[in-house]
This record gives C-alpha cells, structure tokens and sequence, in this order.
C-alpha cells in the first residue's frame, strides 16, 4: 500500500483543478453574493476547544484541560464544552484559493465533511476550497490529508 502522503498526492493530482486564488479573491471584494454562504468559515467546536488545551478523557467521559489541570463533567460535547469556557471559535485564514469543480463535486463535499473553508459561486456554480496553509505541497496539506483518511476508513 502507498504512503498516505502518495494517496494525497494522486487525490490532489486527480481532483484538485487549479490555484484561483486571485479570481476568488477579486470575486470576494467585488461580489456581495460570494460571501454569503462560507462553508466552515469558522474552526469548529473542537479545534477551538482543543487550542485552548481541552482533551476527552475516555476513563473519565470528561474533558480535561492539563494546562488548568481543570475538568468540565457538565459538557456533553464539543459546542456545550465551549459554550461553558466561554471559547469562541475563531475564524479560519484562508491562503490560498483552489478550484475543486462545481456543485455536486464529491472532492467538494468530502473537504466540507472534514471541516475545510468552502465557497460556490453564486450563477456557475463553481466551488472553491480554501486552503488555510501555504507553502509545502498539496500532498501535505491537513485537509486534503483527513479526506483521503476519511475515504479510507469508510471502505475499511
């Protein structure tokens, strides 16, 4: 079986069409109706709870935060827990702009499972993932990465 790095590679090869981030962006400032809709614009309950220091603790069924060395037995999951902390999830920076096809695009619907900053156009349908890291290859990116692992476990 092929590295997960190579997986990634032939998934980016494969479904990954173009680096648009400069027409995105020009959409963006000229186009109210692009930004309308973000999908996951912002982290989610658990990577804003997980920056704070917060982990599950499986023996317990309950978080924990070592930093604090404190517990919260009260939170029922990720959103409760932060809502209890008062931990606001924060908006994710968005790097670069690739084209994964247009609406129905299952490269499109797997990154947005994962968590990754999507956006469609309005009138062509076109979507746009937002990479939130730059400067290494696709094949190493934390997004592309998780939808090949998730891929991966629903046929296991």
């Amino acid at each position: 079986m092929q590295d997960l790095e190579t997986r990634t590679e032939n998934l980016a090869r494969n479904e990954v069409l173009a680096n648009q981030s400069a027409l995105v962006e020009t959409l963006l400032k000229n186009d109210p109706r692009m930004i309308d809709e973000p999908v996951n614009a912002f982290e989610s309950y658990e990577q804003a709870a997980q920056n704070e220091g917060w982990k599950w603790d499986e023996t317990e069924q309950a978080f924990y935060n070592p930093n604090h060395d404190m517990w919260e037995f009260g939170a029922d999951d990720w959103e409760a827990l932060c809502d209890s902390e008062l931990i606001e999830p924060e908006p994710q920076e968005v790097m670069e702009w690739w084209w994964v096809g247009r609406s129905g695009s299952l490269l499109a619907q797997n990154l947005e499972e994962v968590g990754a900053v999507l956006v469609a156009h309005p009138d062509t349908d076109d979507i746009w993932w937002g990479r939130t890291e730059t400067g290494q290859g696709l094949a190493l990116d934390k997004d592309l990465r998780a939808v090949v692992r998730m891929l991966e476990a629903k046929v296991a």
